[in-house]
């Protein structure tokens, strides 16, 4: 592959940064890839918890965590660390729960600043011994992180949670479900042990073959009071905050896949040659290629630009976050398509690795909102300032 095009998340990286890559990079070297994930197609888990507490040693459930908590950034800006994670992850079709654990990491923390009490939970989540993630709202046309379908009662001491939710992730077989649900007509946010009684994962059949998700259904389930984490309007924080978690690091990721197939799309065109010409020759496919190269480079200003929003706490930080899932979330499955052209025959065959990255760019672009939403939103916030 010629160095110019080689694509990087960031134009400038500091020697914390390129420690964090060099890290991942080694992990994920021997333990990832397309084909480990064809070899596990039918595995109940496509990741050993082994896997992912050894990325948890890296610091993959760390950034967000403040020290006094037992976490901790390595660079300072966590934001950006975990954006650097989920692009090589994207470039090599990693599995594990890398969105869910931190989406569900950052209200968690959010709860602790409200008062809520973490005891030894935060600990383990970051070293890797315990696993959490965010069962988010069950989508529909106007997807909201709050399940219409899950409702809890209080009895007593005892909360008590009813109900279903459509896909929840289960990558790297979770410990804990933090849930958004409503009580009452009132939002909240509640950890539910998933070997709790009542409690029922079925596995679904996904288009993503890096994770795996699962109806979650609840059936009398009964927690401790102490299970609620937030309640209310610190509840909907919590949860807005998770949201642009997960969709920020599920740009970041589609940004590293997209980099990857467009490597390889390159490296294909420009060596593969009809009528005595490489492909990449011909005026048609140049400018093909520059328009996907442009969304490429669109696609890395705006996540970069979310995700320093975040690490700065902007407030334009939701604002930057839904454009980058949009755009994002829009083109890179229109790049893929493109690049499946551009290979031809071999571009539609199961051993063939662009349908692995193709698959997972259409999911990360639909579980946690999709396009739409994300402009919805943006609309909304647009409307409200005029």
């Amino acid at each position: 592959m010629p160095p110019e095009l080689h694509t990087q998340l960031y134009l400038e990286l500091t020697l914390d940064e390129q420690d964090v890559i060099a890290g991942t990079r080694r992990h994920l070297a021997t333990t990832a890839g397309p084909q480990a994930l064809r070899d596990r197609e039918r595995d109940p888990q496509v990741v050993d918890r082994d896997w992912w507490r050894t990325g948890a040693d890296l610091g993959w459930a760390a950034p967000l965590v403040p020290e006094d908590l037992g976490g901790g950034s390595v660079t300072g800006t966590p934001f950006r660390e975990l954006g650097l994670v989920a692009h090589e992850q994207g470039r090599t079709s990693a599995s594990g729960p890398l969105v869910g654990v931190n989406a569900a990491l950052a209200g968690l923390v959010a709860a602790a600043a409200d008062g809520w009490e973490p005891g030894s939970l935060l600990d383990d989540v970051v070293a890797g011994t315990t696993v959490v993630t965010w069962a988010a709202g069950d989508g529909g046309a106007r997807w909201e992180p709050f399940a219409p379908r899950l409702q809890v009662a209080r009895d007593g001491d005892h909360l008590v949670v009813d109900g279903a939710a459509a896909q929840v992730e289960v990558t790297g077989d979770p410990d804990l479900l933090l849930l958004s649900a409503t009580a009452g007509g009132v939002a909240v946010q509640l950890l539910v042990p998933t070997d709790a009684a009542g409690v029922t994962l079925e596995p679904l059949v996904g288009l993503d073959l890096a994770r795996r998700h699962a109806r979650l259904v609840l059936d009398g389930v009964r927690l401790d009071a102490r299970a609620l984490v937030g309640e209310g309007a610190a509840a909907v924080a919590q949860a807005e905050r998770q949201w642009l978690t997960a969709s920020a690091l599920l740009a970041a990721d589609s940004c590293g896949a997209l980099s990857v197939g467009f490597e390889m799309t390159m490296e294909w065109v420009t060596h593969r040659h009809t009528f005595g010409r490489p492909l990449a020759s011909y005026q048609a496919l140049k400018h093909r290629l520059a328009d996907i190269r442009m969304h490429l480079e669109s696609a890395y200003a705006v996540t970069v630009a979310a995700l320093e929003a975040l690490d700065a706490g902007s407030e334009e930080a939701a604002e930057l976050v839904h454009v980058a899932q949009a755009y994002v979330g829009e083109h890179a499955p229109g790049a893929f398509s493109e690049f499946v052209q551009l290979h031809g025959g071999i571009g539609v065959t199961w051993e063939h690795d662009l349908h692995v990255h193709l698959r997972r760019v259409i999911a990360n672009a639909a579980v946690h909102g999709a396009p739409a939403d994300h402009q919805r939103r943006l609309a909304g916030a647009v409307l409200k300032e005029g």
